[in-house]
């Protein structure tokens, strides 16, 4: 295996029709809607025809749905002791889930593509899987269910 790292959109180091598998988990996120577009361009030659990918992007919708049901998921929660003798370490779990919630805030769906280190980019399921088929891709599945917060996109070259 062979990792490459691009330094612009362009994707020129790549042979053509060499891949036959793409994954990128979380690294879509943090390109704006633009960046991404170009990528799924400039990649579909590099791609084997029937060639299976995995996207994570940015869904504001999702990550927000996620978050205001965070008690629901949160992994503390199944971690918290019933019994009367350990109240106090059923009170640091309490803890732990209230900081944990604490850092998450709802991201408003009409923020800007202002760059930024470390941000996100609004990409949104549906707008990244019209994008992707209009560059020439099916949609096998616009989210595999792996992450509550982010939709994985499987994605195939047509």
């Amino acid at each position: 295996m062979k990792y490459f790292q691009v330094k612009d959109f362009t994707c020129d180091m790549l042979p053509d029709n060499h891949f036959d598998y793409m994954f990128s988990y979380g690294c879509p996120c943090h390109v704006s809607f633009a960046g991404i577009s170009e990528y799924a361009k400039n990649l579909h030659a590099k791609l084997k025809k029937n060639s299976n990918c995995f996207w994570m992007v940015a869904d504001y919708d999702q990550y927000n749905r996620a978050i205001s049901n965070l008690n629901d998921v949160n992994i503390y929660r199944a971690l918290i002791p019933t019994s009367r003798r350990s109240r106090p370490l059923k009170w640091f779990f309490v803890y732990l889930m209230k900081r944990s919630n604490a850092r998450m805030r709802p991201i408003p769906a009409d923020e800007n593509d202002e760059p930024k280190p470390g941000r996100w980019y609004h990409s949104g399921t549906q707008r990244t899987c019209a994008m992707l088929e209009e560059a020439g891709y099916r949609i096998a599945d616009p989210d595999v269910g792996t992450c509550l917060r982010d939709p994985v996109i499987h994605f195939i070259k047509t």
